[in-house]
């Protein structure tokens, strides 16, 4: 998956068996073209393993007008594309670089 620039594969224990979700390459790569210029910075700037959390990165675009509303909806998304993983829970969530490159 990694080497095609796809999501990571999802697994879900569905009481009665296992299912197994691949997803689309195309997917990935014609979402992170539309990727913000604010996120695609964010994402540059964690190098593979490195993590932040909500509130630091409000802080780090602060001067760019970024809303903690609309900073929950970017985490969202790119942990959704794959980009990010997310760990801990309320304020201890923390949301860790992927290898997934960018485009």
């Amino acid at each position: 998956c990694k080497e095609f620039r796809m999501r990571p594969p999802k697994w879900e224990n569905t009481g009665s068996g296992v299912r197994l979700t691949f997803y689309s390459a195309a997917s990935v790569v014609e979402a992170a073209d539309e990727l913000s210029e604010r996120v695609t910075k964010l994402l540059k700037s964690l190098k593979t393993g490195g993590s932040t959390s909500l509130s630091e990165y409000v802080e780090q675009f602060q001067a760019e007008g970024l809303s903690e509303r609309q900073a929950r909806r970017d985490l969202l998304e790119l942990t959704r594309l794959g980009f990010l993983e997310r760990f801990g829970s309320a304020r201890a969530t923390r949301y860790k670089r992927t290898e997934l490159k960018l485009p």
